[in-house]
């Protein structure tokens, strides 16, 4: 989801707000982006919080994302973070069956 601000929000209430309101499922990842906020936050359901806990997150925004975001090279940083995380799911110990499921059912709202 791409917002022009949060209004004085932090990013992450702003998105949890979102994720609970649209109903998501639960092995959903939603990206959102407070452009002139200059402010990134991944939301992922309950299914992917093993899989991608929130320091695991906060690796991929800092070093695949917001250095694309600075350059406001929007599409390559969402494809890095896309990229980082099919990778992660496709390499999930033990559940290789189950981590291509996953990736059918992953939604990234932009």
């Amino acid at each position: 989801m791409t917002i022009d601000t949060t209004d004085g929000k932090s990013i992450g209430s702003v998105a949890h707000r979102y994720y609970a309101n649209h109903r998501f499922r639960t092995k959903t990842v939603l990206l959102v982006i407070a452009v002139d906020d200059r402010k990134v936050r991944l939301q992922t359901g309950s299914s992917l919080k093993t899989i991608f806990p929130r320091g695991y997150l906060d690796t991929i925004l800092t070093t695949d994302v917001k250095n694309n975001f600075r350059d406001e090279d929007f599409d390559t940083g969402v494809m890095a973070m896309v990229s980082s995380m099919s990778n992660k799911l496709n390499n999930s110990t033990g559940q290789k069956s189950k981590a291509q499921d996953r990736i059918s059912y992953m939604q990234l709202s932009v």
